[in-house]
């Protein structure tokens, strides 16, 4: 299946790295494991972090115009057979996908689609309008929050999928070189994953600390955690989010 990929937050060559590119980039690297054709459809960034209506309004009419020109290349060729966005909120909507599936009558897939109410009406009211529209016409959501669901649901019909995707990872990046470290290690060597998470301000909410701690601090409270360090992070990242 030849698959247009477009991320409208940062696009996976963006050269800053960040969660949302790495997550963009292990989407297309599945894709293709999976035997897809995928083709990055534009590197528009339709990001406005400062509620700029004007910013809003030309990214519009460069992201229209971009659909155009996609529109036109291929209606003179075959088309992708689908077209997925990564990461559709209000302060990055796309602004080309709903406006080129549409045209070519291609499906439009959504993969970790955001809306919450409380901005319908705020500086990014264009952007929530943008997305909810991106939501209500995709053929399928693909949600990676499940926070997202109960919004997402709210938007469109309950007979339209709404699925959730079970997180993933590429464990060739963790087990390269293993056998080189087996043969120069003791013979009950195993592959080790190493979880890393969000867990500064919980830390200081737990140990009432005064500031975040740093990774020195943290590797020091760690260390009473041992052997669970990974449950006691996965607790601490939870009791902040309570």
């Amino acid at each position: 299946m030849k698959i247009a990929f477009y991320a409208p937050l940062k696009s996976p060559d963006h050269p800053v790295p960040s969660g949302d590119r790495q997550i963009a980039r292990s989407l297309l690297r599945a894709l293709n494991h999976a035997g897809h054709d995928t083709l990055i459809a534009s590197h528009l960034r339709s990001f406005d972090a400062y509620g700029d209506a004007q910013r809003q309004a030309r990214l519009r009419r460069i992201g229209a115009r971009i659909a155009a020109r996609l529109v036109r290349r291929w209606r003179e060729a075959p088309p992708p057979d689908v077209w997925l966005t990564y990461h559709v909120y209000h302060k990055a909507p796309d602004v080309i996908g709903p406006l080129v599936s549409r045209a070519l009558c291609i499906a439009y897939v959504a993969v970790e689609a955001s809306i919450t109410s409380r901005e319908r009406d705020g500086p990014w009211s264009s952007g929530h309008a943008l997305a909810v529209d991106a939501i209500r016409g995709a053929d399928t959501i693909i949600c990676v929050n499940p926070r997202d669901l109960p919004e997402v649901r709210r938007a469109r019909e309950s007979s339209v999928p709404v699925d959730v995707l079970a997180p993933f990872v590429d464990a060739a990046a963790f087990t390269a070189g293993l056998d080189t470290v087996r043969s120069s290690a003791r013979d009950d060597c195993s592959v080790r994953l190493i979880a890393v998470a969000m867990m500064r301000d919980g830390a200081k909410l737990v140990y009432r600390l005064k500031e975040r701690p740093i990774a020195k601090d943290l590797l020091e409270l760690g260390e009473r955690w041992r052997p669970y360090r990974t449950i006691a992070t996965w607790y601490l990242w939870r009791g902040l989010a309570q």
